[in-house]
C-alpha cells in the first residue's frame, strides 16, 4: 500500500524541466538594497554631539566678549560725559566724584571685594589692577579727598586720561570666564 501512494505522489507531481543542452538557465545576482541613511552610525551621533557643544561654547565666548565690549563702551561714554559736563560747569569736585564713582563701579565688575578699599589701599588696587602709576602717585591721587574739599586743585584733564586708559587695561586683562 505504501507503494501505490508513492506512486501516485510521484505521478502528481510535474515533470522536472529537461537539461538544456547549454546547462541550466541561471538567474542575475540581485544586490541587497541600498542602507538607508537613518538613523545613522553612533560614529555620527558623537560628533553631532560634540559639534553642538562646541557650538553653544563658542556662542557663550561670543556673548560674554559681547557684553565686555559694551560694558566698556559704555563706561567710555560715561568718561565722555564726564569730561563734557566739566567743560560745561568747570566744577573740579564734581567731576572727582563722578569719576571716583564710575572707578567704583567698574572695579565691582572686576573684583567683588573692591567694595572694601579705602584710601591708598583703593588707589595702590587701581594702580595694580590697570598697570600703572597714576593713581598713587599721579594725577588720581585726588580721588581720596577732593570730592570733600571745598576748592580743590585737580587735573582734570590727567584724571580722565587716567581713568580712560585704566577702564581700557583693566577690561584687557579681564579673564573670559570672569
Amino acid at each position: 500500500m505504501k507503494r501505490r501512494s508513492w506512486m501516485k505522489l510521484a505521478q502528481a507531481l510535474p515533470a522536472a524541466p529537461a537539461a538544456s543542452p547549454q546547462g541550466p538557465e541561471l538567474r542575475d545576482i540581485h544586490l541587497p538594497p541600498d542602507p538607508s541613511w537613518f538613523p545613522p552610525a553612533p560614529g555620527w551621533w558623537i560628533l553631532a554631539v560634540l559639534l553642538i557643544a562646541l557650538l553653544v561654547w563658542m556662542f557663550r565666548i561670543a556673548r560674554k566678549r559681547m557684553r565686555k565690549r559694551r560694558w566698556l563702551s559704555a563706561l567710555q561714554a560715561e568718561v565722555a560725559r564726564i569730561a563734557d559736563d566739566h567743560a560745561a560747569h568747570n566744577d573740579a569736585r564734581q567731576t572727582t566724584a563722578a569719576v571716583s564713582q564710575l572707578l567704583r563701579r567698574a572695579a565691582l565688575r572686576l573684583d567683588r571685594n573692591a567694595a572694601a578699599y579705602q584710601g591708598d589701599e583703593w588707589l595702590a588696587w587701581l594702580d595694580e589692577r590697570g598697570n600703572t602709576n597714576d593713581f598713587l602717585t599721579g594725577p588720581g591721587n585726588v580721588l581720596v579727598d577732593a570730592p570733600w574739599r571745598r576748592a580743590p586743585q585737580v587735573d582734570v584733564d590727567g584724571l580722565l586720561t587716567a581713568t580712560r586708559n585704566w577702564l581700557a587695561h583693566a577690561f584687557a586683562q579681564e579673564q573670559p570666564g570672569a
